[in-house]
């Protein structure tokens, strides 16, 4: 699934993705504002931890798990294969600690995970790059999750 549009219900703030803009269409709407620092040059990224709960875990176009979104409105961002590592932290109600680059825009904060874990003393780190293998395996299942096209019993 691909959302169009996206409504916050606790704030009302709208996000709507109009695609590029076609013949007769105009030009996009801009992006909304984002917090910038005096002489600065566009949205800050910064390292900073936190500690939420998982409240759904976040999918790409092709149905892989890439994040989560927690409780406090952040949204956690994986590589996909760490993400399926990482599964059974990305799964709704479980506690999670995570230390990243955070950027702040007028929309919410998004941080790409370095270490992840269910508490401050099992971080364990978020590999950005594949790991080599010498031949390429599925990821492991997730329980509950059928990416799209998966046959249905």
């Amino acid at each position: 699934m691909q959302a169009v549009s996206i409504t916050n219900d606790a704030t009302g703030r709208k996000v709507i993705d109009n695609g590029p803009p076609g013949p007769g269409r105009g030009p996009a709407a801009p992006p909304p504002p984002v917090a910038f620092a005096p002489g600065a040059d566009g949205p800050l990224p910064r390292r900073t931890e936190l500690q939420s709960r998982v409240r759904i875990a976040l999918h790409g176009p092709r149905g892989d798990i890439n994040g989560a979104l927690l409780d406090d409105g952040t949204i956690l961002l994986l590589p996909p294969s760490e993400a399926y590592r990482f599964a059974s932290l990305l799964q709704p109600g479980q506690p999670l600690v995570a230390e990243g680059t955070a950027t702040v825009t007028a929309l919410g904060k998004v941080i790409e995970a370095q270490q992840i874990g269910a508490s401050r003393d099992q971080l364990s780190l978020v590999e950005t790059v594949p790991r080599p293998s010498p031949g390429r395996r599925p990821p492991a299942p997730i329980p509950g999750f059928e990416p799209p096209g998966a046959p249905r019993p």
